[in-house]
């Protein structure tokens, strides 16, 4: 029988990919008597040694040192099994940092991060298959392509998959979970805990037509209490197999934001048009466009009559305030799989709960990630990213975060390699001095199977 495109997946990994904004791409679902994934299954742990020298351009406006030095000890694992009709992975990344400056507090400061994942998938029968993931953890400054830290020290280089090798660099499936649109924009470097959970059911309507309906919940709590959130959602997809390489379709999605500190809060509504073409069995485009429209209920200050302030001793009251706010949305992905390696890029413009900075607001992004062995020795990872949120709800602002890094690797004997990174960040907020900052590094990286080291 023929296969057809799932909006959403087996998985819930394309809103993991955009929490606030599903994605519209997705991997191909057989649907022959024979579906299924091929067994296989690994298991793959990773070790990392690095010193660090990050310096604040912009040390002058932050009163902060110029450049500081530091070591960072980062690790992690992953491991998978797939049976004819089902997939079970998870991985593990942690790094340990001894640092102080700009994004990191006050004085010397030890600091954790620790970050699990975990993916189920199973087709029950030709019609229907089920899935759910979990993303979740405890980290200094957020998790993912926006982040303050990546796992390496290097900024934007997160990733909850497993490091590249022999099978590609994604073999377990897990999927990339840098771009998961809860905590991969965060802008203050302080201890965030995070848990994303996602579910789906999808439903083979004819063997052109299938219909996938999901839901999520996401809970961040942040060193600032008044920024902590409860995000929920919910959605509805449909997609239409033209042919083998290009399918259609839409979506509904219905989102919740709550913020345990405040009273009210916020409820999205998105639909769009989607697009899929598979160009070449490693080559994908998607894109989508659609509308929004975001209604929100807080207290807020409000002026009175000067009359009655000269009463009352005041000059604005606390009123409960609604109001409503109406964008257009949209998302685009390429995706390249290379030979032991992988190659993507990404733009959306979608709802977002906010970034510990700003609450609710309309988020902008763009990501660029690419991942191979150049060679047998040598190695290269490399991701930069942008996001601007403007601010909708309590504070009417706008931040920016622009950042990079690259990281090089050089096998030297069996599964030890030399690496070498550098990065650089750089920060806007609404009548905020801006911040720059530069990264450099060097270390020492273990990986199992004698290839170079890349994530």
């Amino acid at each position: 029988m023929r296969n057809i495109f799932l909006l959403a997946g087996i998985t819930m990994l394309a809103a993991n990919a955009q929490f606030s904004t599903p994605q519209a791409s997705s991997p191909m679902l057989n649907t022959s008597q024979d579906a299924g994934v091929s067994a296989s299954e690994g298991f793959r742990p990773w070790l990392s040694v690095n010193g660090l020298y990050r310096r604040d351009v912009d040390s002058t406006l932050s009163g902060q040192a110029a450049g500081q030095f530091y070591p960072s000890l980062s690790g992690g694992l992953s491991g998978w099994k797939s049976w004819r009709t089902r997939k079970l992975a998870g991985s593990y990344s942690g790094s340990g940092t001894h640092r102080n400056g700009v994004f990191a507090g006050q004085g010397n400061t030890w600091t954790q991060s620790h970050t699990g994942t975990l993916l189920y998938e199973e087709q029950l029968n030709r019609q229907w298959s089920v899935g759910a993931s979990q993303l979740g953890g405890i980290t200094y400054g957020g998790f993912g392509y926006g982040s303050a830290f990546g796992v390496t020290g290097t900024p934007g280089l997160s990733s909850g998959a497993s490091p590249g090798g022999s099978s590609g660099s994604n073999p377990s499936g897990v999927g990339d979970f840098a771009g998961n649109g809860v905590v991969d924009g965060e802008l203050i470097a302080s201890q965030t805990k995070f848990s994303v959970s996602s579910s789906n059911v999808n439903y083979l309507v004819t063997q052109r037509l299938a219909f996938t309906a999901s839901g999520g919940v996401a809970l961040v709590r942040r060193g600032s209490q008044q920024f902590s959130q409860d995000n929920f959602q919910g959605s509805g997809k449909l997609a239409y197999q033209l042919n083998d390489r290009a399918q259609i379709g839409g979506y509904y999605v219905y989102g919740a934001y709550r913020y345990p500190n405040r009273f009210g809060g916020i409820n999205s509504q998105s639909a769009a048009l989607s697009v899929l073409l598979q160009l070449s069995p490693s080559r994908t485009i998607s894109g989508s466009a659609g509308a929004g429209m975001m209604n929100s209920e807080f207290v807020g200050q409000v002026a009175i009559d000067p009359a009655l302030a000269a009463l009352l001793g005041g000059v604005s009251v606390l009123e409960v305030q609604k109001s409503r706010f109406v964008t257009p949305s949209f998302q685009f992905s390429f995706v390249q799989e290379l030979p032991k390696g992988n190659f993507s890029l990404s733009a959306a413009r979608g709802f977002n709960a906010g970034n510990g900075i700003l609450m609710a607001g309309v988020r902008d992004s763009f990501s660029a990630a690419y991942s191979r062995p150049l060679n047998t020795r040598i190695g290269l990872t490399a991701a930069t990213s942008y996001q601007r949120l403007s601010g909708r709800i309590g504070t009417l602002g706008v931040t920016e975060n622009v950042q990079g890094g690259m990281l090089v690797s050089i096998r030297m004997v069996g599964s030890l390699n030399f690496t070498a990174q550098a990065g650089a960040r750089y920060l806007a907020v609404t009548t905020q001095p801006r911040r720059r900052e530069v990264l450099a590094g060097f270390g020492l990286a273990w990986m199992p199977g004698g290839e170079p080291f890349t994530f």
